[in-house]
């Protein structure tokens, strides 16, 4: 009896990891789709967050007043969320000769949805809202391609491909920096080739004033945001197109303190999203599900590892998995290096985010709430992970 059980779930978790592991590696082919736009000019207002960023802010203000965009096209509008260090200084330099417009708190809010409603309900003049993390680095003609997918009226949010550019740092940044060419770019794209629905990312989006203006400004359920406003969307059948032609550095987390308290808000936050609008996520049950096999690509990796010790066949679909990593890798022309450290940095993602479910599951239990915690930047050159910029 109990050996036919053993065969039984064998073939169930088969036949369940050997679909996911499919996915993830047509997801993979799919990354490789030409993107199909022209060119497309609307009045863009560049929305920058910042808390204590003066080490990074003024490359941030640098990077767009260089954009080859129509000047008279685009804004760019600092929030200052109540910094206590020379981001004001810095800030109040390029708002003085009217290069960029400068919002200031006094005090720090934790929601950043909050501060950022306020200043597009009484700043912003553009017909495109676009932001991007402070740390972000991006090339000149960023803005000109992002907005491209808005000449098609049907399409209300527009989101970029984010890569990890302090790389070189550390392990743990490289770590980082494989997870991004999966989860923010190859599985981004992909998936929306695929599926013809994409999701939002806060390192780099954008979205119709108009979308905002229907959706009642941003939620502040969870500590994701964007999370929530893509699921809003999707929950209301809009389009959300992905850009993978004006990649974003930013700069990841370079040590397990603070992997530890940025993933706890991430991960904890999808989480939330994920029950709060599970019913919304799911009325595109293809997108849906294929969502959820590039999210959990880490655990089906190890999983079929660990099984095979008792399976030799589930080498296959760790085979697949790694392989779909690979392949998107390729896609997106990385350097040689991320191919040699892939197979590691996937096995250390996999134990990192499992101890991060423990984290979240303890705080659950001792009804402790997960806040947003300050990453601090700095003053580092960001380098491409790629062959060319």
């Amino acid at each position: 009896m109990f050996p036919i059980i053993i065969l039984i779930a064998s073939i169930f978790f088969g036949v369940v990891i050997g679909i996911l592991s499919f996915m993830n590696l047509l997801t993979a082919f799919f990354s490789f789709k030409k993107e199909e736009y022209e060119p497309f000019f609307p009045r863009v207002s560049v929305l920058v967050r910042t808390w204590n960023d003066g080490s990074v802010v003024e490359r941030c203000i640098k990077n767009y007043l260089k954009q080859d965009y129509p000047k008279n096209d685009y804004e760019i509008v600092i929030i200052d969320d109540g910094s206590t260090d020379d981001t004001k200084k810095i800030c109040e330099k390029y708002s003085k000769v009217g290069k960029i417009k400068y919002v200031r708190f006094e005090e720090h809010s934790e929601l950043k949805a909050k501060v950022v409603d306020y200043v597009i309900e009484n700043y912003t003049t553009g017909e495109i809202i676009l932001e991007t993390d402070v740390d972000g680095v991006f090339n000149e003609n960023f803005i000109k391609k992002m907005v491209r997918p808005y000449k098609d009226e049907e399409v209300y949010a527009v989101t970029g491909v984010v890569m990890g550019g302090n790389w070189d740092r550390s392990f743990l940044s490289l770590v980082r920096a494989v997870e991004n060419f999966w989860h923010f770019c190859t599985a981004m794209y992909g998936r929306y080739s695929l599926t013809g629905q994409g999701f939002i990312y806060g390192g780099s989006k954008s979205y119709r004033k108009k979308t905002w203006e229907e959706l009642g400004g941003h939620s502040t359920k969870t500590l994701v945001e964007d999370g929530e406003m893509g699921a809003e969307l999707i929950g209301r059948n809009k389009k959300i197109a992905i850009v993978r032609d004006s990649p974003v550095l930013q700069e990841e987390v370079e040590t397990i303190e603070q992997y530890f308290d940025e993933q706890k808000r991430w991960i904890g936050g999808d989480i939330e999203v994920t029950k709060l609008y599970r019913k919304k996520l799911s009325k595109n049950k293809f997108n849906f599900f294929v969502m959820s096999s590039n999210f959990s690509i880490d655990f089906i990796f190890m999983a079929s590892i660990i099984i095979s010790f008792f399976n030799p066949l589930f080498l296959i679909f760790a085979l697949m998995n790694i392989s779909a990593v690979f392949i998107g890798l390729l896609s997106f022309n990385a350097k040689r290096k991320f191919y040699f450290y892939a197979i590691p940095c996937m096995l250390v993602n996999s134990i990192l985010r499992i101890a991060i479910m423990l984290s979240l599951a303890k705080s659950k239990i001792k009804n402790e709430k997960v806040h947003w915690e300050k990453v601090w930047h700095y003053p580092i050159e960001l380098k491409w992970p790629t062959k060319n910029k």
